[in-house]
């Protein structure tokens, strides 16, 4: 399934700017702030992620807009004195880039050169795009080649949409449908409102035991668009 064959509503696709508590069980160990927009002709997905103790992710994508195929893709990911960053940029379905990897024992970071045909797999950070303009009809079932940035590995993702339910957040109580991204690591569960301007509300890591919930609180601040 490529990712042009998706039925997307691009009317529902309105710039946002959401920030969400990280729930693990009960406790908060963190926040992640995520926006979204069209800028200079391009889908344009940043995103921080600030995890207690010591673990911080910023994200960045260009995508095309009208099929949310990745254009360029920028991570930051460390855990303390460790590090990787990933820096790949599109030629059609082919990406290249480097990967730098530092295991924090001060010697010289490892680059790993990616050089590979993603076939039309849609990156990671185009999730909330996904959720925001897809049918909601209850039972419905997309595929979708997936490429994980962290990873350089091509999953088939498998969404599949469920009946509304009403989710409980820090911004509020909300009628939302569940959509399943299901058969990729890590798995999600994400809740989103239907109507003209859908709102992604609540994002689940069953394997984790973690939930993202809307909040009307300040988040981190938003790593630089590149």
């Amino acid at each position: 399934v490529a990712a042009q064959d998706l039925p997307f509503d691009h009317d529902a696709l309105a710039p946002m700017d959401s920030h969400f508590l990280m729930m693990v069980g009960d406790e908060q160990m963190g926040a992640m702030r995520y926006a979204a927009g069209i800028e200079d002709g391009a889908l344009v997905v940043r995103d921080r992620t600030r995890m207690s103790p010591n673990i911080e992710e910023t994200y960045v994508l260009h995508a095309d807009p009208a099929t949310f195929a990745p254009r360029a893709l920028q991570i930051n990911f460390a855990q303390g004195n460790q590090s990787q960053t990933v820096d790949l940029s599109w030629d059609e379905a082919r990406a290249l880039g480097t990967y730098v990897i530092d295991d924090g024992s001060g010697g010289e970071p490892r680059i790993v050169e990616f050089d590979a045909d993603t076939g039309g797999a849609l990156a990671r950070g185009s999730l909330f795009a996904l959720a925001r303009t897809l049918p909601l009809e209850t039972g419905a079932v997309y595929l979708q080649p997936w490429f994980s940035g962290l990873t350089g590995r091509i999953e088939t993702l498998r969404i599949m949409v469920g009946p509304a339910r009403e989710v409980e957040t820090p911004a509020g109580a909300f009628n939302a449908v569940p959509l399943v991204f299901a058969d990729v690591t890590p798995e999600n569960v994400v809740y989103v409102t239907p109507g003209a301007e859908r709102r992604v509300v609540r994002i689940d890591v069953p394997a984790m035991n973690m939930r993202f919930l809307l909040s009307d609180e300040d988040g981190p601040p938003l790593p630089e668009a590149g």
